[in-house]
């Protein structure tokens, strides 16, 4: 909620509109993608240890997406465009996470004997390094 003083005399729409201007709120985008990069990694880290986390990692990003959906929609207003360059920065992070979960998954099936299993897994990590560039 936003108050600005104002007179008789300066009830005019220029200042009604600088005024309304102020009182736009900026999303805060950078809480936002950390919070849902967070989520990502311990979902993809952890789904061959609990694949039930799967499930809970679903239900966040499906509840996250109509709250973040109907906020960036009616509430914010931003004040300025970025122009994609944010999507690198997620981008490179989700590869990431997806090979901190290939090397999570390779030592699960190595500490559990899986011997036969891991030449077959060894490419693992390297195929989110191919769709990173």
């Amino acid at each position: 909620f936003c108050l600005h003083p104002s007179s008789s005399a300066q009830v005019e729409s220029n200042f009604l509109a600088a005024a309304a201007e102020d009182c736009l709120d900026t999303p805060p985008m950078a809480a936002d993608l950390s919070a849902l990069l967070l989520v990502l990694l311990v979902c993809v880290t952890y789904a061959s240890i609990a694949p039930l986390i799967i499930l809970a990692g679903a239900l966040f990003f499906a509840l996250r997406w109509l709250v973040l959906a109907l906020r960036y929609l009616y509430v914010h207003v931003p004040r300025f465009d970025s122009g994609g360059a944010f999507w690198y920065l997620l981008w490179d992070q989700a590869v990431l996470a997806l090979i901190l979960g290939d090397f999570t998954t390779l030592a699960a099936v190595a500490l559990r004997s899986g011997y036969a299993q891991l030449p077959f897994l060894l490419p693992l990590p390297l195929l989110p390094i191919a769709f990173s560039s």
